[in-house]
């Protein structure tokens, strides 16, 4: 009989914000993501597509 001793798994939870502005024709975004130990965040916009 073999015994099998597996490591734990290890968990982390992430959060991703999100924020939309609307500024006149032009949408605005805000993202944020969390990792509990450190934090990546952009800025980013979008012209108004064409009709």
């Amino acid at each position: 009989m073999t015994t099998c001793t597996a490591t734990p798994l290890r968990t982390k939870r992430w959060t991703l914000r999100l924020d939309f502005f609307e500024e006149g024709d032009t949408t605005k975004v805000h993202a944020v993501l969390d990792t509990g130990d450190t934090a990546l965040e952009t800025r980013t916009t979008s012209p108004p597509q064409p009709p």
